[in-house]
């Protein structure tokens, strides 16, 4: 799904609006953005943040519509453990060792009109082997 965007901005998916709009608010909310859309061998983190010195691992879910089901509920078991694998992977590449982390979900309802519904589940899951 594409949303229209406003005068001098490029076209985004659904999903790369909702990133946006996740970091707008984890920085308002006092968090530092360390790393957005991070590729690796075994997927993409959305983002990773960190807020007293703790790293948080957050992965954004952006639905049009709750029509078909909650955000949030698309990060089921196989997708925990796709991202604590990224995560072990992102504190290896970047030789973070001894780090306090946890796995968020940011879940948003965005039509690309009306104003987001974000909903963020701070210890969303535990890591998953």
């Amino acid at each position: 799904m594409r949303i229209k965007p406003a005068k001098g901005e490029f076209y985004l998916s659904l999903g790369d609006r909702g990133e946006m709009i996740a970091a707008a608010y984890l920085t308002e909310q006092g968090y530092q953005i360390l790393d957005k859309k991070v590729r690796s061998p075994f997927g993409e983190l959305d983002l990773v943040a960190r807020k007293r010195g703790r790293i948080i691992f957050v992965e954004v879910k952006t639905r049009s519509t709750p029509q078909f089901g909650l955000p949030e509920e698309a990060v089921d078991l196989v997708k925990q453990k796709q991202i604590t694998k990224l995560a072990e992977w992102y504190l290896q590449k970047n030789k973070i060792e001894n780090a306090s982390a946890r796995f968020d979900v940011i879940a948003l309802i965005y039509d690309g009109v009306s104003i987001p519904q974000v909903r963020h589940v701070e210890n969303a899951f535990e890591a998953q082997a």
